[in-house]
C-alpha cells in the first residue's frame, strides 16, 4: 500500500473532519454534481498546501484531510485522492434499480427507494462521525432532518445547500428550511431563492465551469463557420450534406440534453419548421439533436419534416459538438446549464433563454430569447444562419468567454465561500 493510500485509510478511521460534503451521486464522475464536489475538494487540497493527510497544517490552520465526502459511489482515482464514505445502495445498486424501471417495470419507484436508502445511510454516517472538529456541512441533498439531529451534537454547525436548479416555493420553505446558506450558480437561481423568502445575504453566487481542454473548437475553427470555404468537420465535406446529397455544406445547429418540453423542444421544433418553410431564412441548415427523446415530444418529431433534422441519441459530445456551427437551448427551467458552457468552449454562438442561467451575454456570445417564444427563436436562428461575419464574431467571443469559467476557478470560488463561513 502506498503512503498516500495508507494516509487516507488512517484518516477514515479517525473520521474527525472539519467539513463534510454530501452528494447523492458518484464523487468525481464527469458531468455530475459529484464532479463539482471533486473540483471543490481538489481546490481545497491545493490551497491548504499539504501533500499528505496528517502533514503539518498550513499557515491558516487548514489541512487537506479536513474534508470528508459522503457519496453514493466514487470514481476510483477520486477515492484515492480524498476520503469518501459510500452511502445508500452504491453505484451498482442504483443503476440496477434504474434498469429495472426502464426495461421491466415502468412504474417502479426506483428514485424513491434509492433516495431513502441514501438518507438512512447518511444519517448513520453522521452519527458515526467524530464531531469534535466539525464546522461545516455542504450538501447537494435536502437532508434537513438529518442535519437537525446533527446540530444537537454540534451547536455551532454551519450548513450550506447547493441549489443546482431554480427552486420552487415548496423546496425553499420546507425541504431547504434547515440550511443556513445557499450556493446559487446563476442570478436566476438566486432570484428564485429570494422570491420565496431567503435573505440575499445568505446566498453565494458561483457559476459552474467547463473543461476548456476537453471541450475545444474544431481544428479549422473559426474559419469553418464560414460555409463559403469551410469543411464541416468529420460529419460532412464541402459540397455534400450529411445525407450525402451534392450541394453546399450544411450549417449545423446543435441541441444537447433531454429532448423534452422543459428543455423547450416543442418551441424549437416550431421555430425550425417555420425556418424550413422559408428557405431564405436558413439556407442549407440542419438541426442536430443529441439526447433522449421524451414521450411528450415524440409525436411532434414524427409529424415534422425530418429531412433537415438529425437525431443522434447519446454520443461523445467532446468529438461531436465542435462539428456544429451554433448551439441552441430554449429551456424553461435550469440552474446554469452545463451544456451551454460546453458549447461556448467549442466556440459556438449560443441562442438560449434567461431561464437557463447561462453566462451568455445577449448580443456578445449569442442571443437571449424569451422562453416559450418560437417566433423570436426562429428570428434569432435565421440571423445567425445568414449573417456569417456576426456568427464568426460571436464564435470567437464564445470561446473567450468559456475560458473565464474553468472548473479550477469554480473550485477556488467555492473554497473561498468555505473560508468565509468558517471564519
Amino acid at each position: 500500500m502506498s503512503t498516500r493510500t495508507a494516509g487516507w485509510s488512517a484518516h477514515r478511521d479517525s473520521a474527525a473532519p472539519r467539513i463534510i460534503q454530501i452528494v447523492n451521486n458518484d464523487f468525481g464522475i464527469r458531468n455530475t454534481m459529484g464532479a463539482r464536489a471533486w473540483h471543490i475538494a481538489r481546490a481545497w487540497a491545493a490551497q491548504t498546501g499539504a501533500s499528505e493527510p496528517g502533514s503539518p497544517s498550513a499557515a491558516d490552520g487548514f489541512r487537506p484531510d479536513d474534508l470528508l465526502v459522503f457519496a453514493r459511489g466514487s470514481d476510483a482515482a477520486a477515492a484515492r485522492e480524498f476520503p469518501v464514505r459510500r452511502c445508500g445502495l452504491g453505484s451498482l445498486g442504483s443503476k440496477a434499480l434504474a434498469a429495472l424501471q426502464l426495461y421491466l417495470w415502468h412504474g417502479f419507484p426506483h428514485k424513491t427507494i434509492r433516495d431513502r436508502a441514501f438518507h438512512r445511510s447518511v444519517e448513520r454516517g453522521l452519527l458515526a462521525t467524530n464531531p469534535s472538529r466539525l464546522r461545516l456541512v455542504h450538501s447537494w441533498v435536502a437532508v434537513s432532518a438529518e442535519l437537525a439531529r446533527l446540530r444537537q451534537r454540534v451547536p455551532g454547525l454551519v450548513t450550506l445547500y447547493d441549489t443546482s436548479m431554480t427552486p420552487d416555493q415548496e423546496q425553499v420553505q420546507h425541504r431547504f428550511a434547515g440550511f443556513d446558506y445557499f450556493l446559487a450558480p446563476s442570478p436566476v437561481v438566486a432570484e428564485g431563492l429570494t422570491r420565496w423568502g431567503v435573505d440575499p445575504s445568505r446566498i453565494f453566487q458561483v457559476p459552474f465551469g467547463v473543461d476548456v481542454e476537453l471541450f475545444q473548437p474544431a481544428p479549422d475553427w473559426p474559419a469553418r463557420l464560414d460555409p463559403t470555404g469551410a469543411t464541416t468537420s468529420g460529419a460532412a465535406t464541402p459540397g455534400a450534406t450529411t445525407s450525402g446529397a451534392k450541394g453546399p455544406a450544411p450549417l449545423r445547429v446543435a441541441f444537447t440534453g433531454q429532448l423534452s418540453a422543459r428543455k423547450g423542444i416543442p418551441e424549437l421544433l416550431q421555430a425550425w419548421d417555420a425556418l424550413m418553410a422559408a428557405p431564405d431564412s436558413a439556407p442549407h441548415a440542419e438541426l442536430h439533436l443529441y439526447g433522449r427523446v421524451y414521450p411528450e415530444v415524440r409525436s411532434q418529431l414524427i409529424e415534422l419534416d425530418r429531412r433537415h433534422i438529425v437525431l443522434h441519441g447519446f454520443v461523445d459530445l467532446t468529438a461531436e459538438l465542435p462539428a456544429n456551427h451554433l448551439y441552441v437551448l430554449p429551456s424553461h427551467r435550469e440552474g446554469s446549464a452545463k451544456s451551454v458552457y460546453e458549447a461556448l468552449a467549442c466556440g459556438l454562438p449560443v441562442i438560449t433563454t434567461e431561464e437557463t442561467g447561462s453566462v451568455v451575454r445577449d448580443g456578445v456570445e449569442g442571443f437571449i430569447v424569451p422562453a416559450g417564444d418560437p417566433q423570436t427563436l426562429a428570428t434569432r436562428l435565421s440571423t445567425l444562419l445568414t449573417d456569417t461575419p456576426l456568427r464568426l464574431r460571436m464564435a470567437t467571443a464564445a470561446r473567450t468567454r468559456s475560458q473565464e469559467f474553468t472548473w479550477q476557478r469554480y473550485g477556488e470560488s467555492v473554497v473561498n465561500v468555505y473560508r468565509n463561513l468558517l471564519e
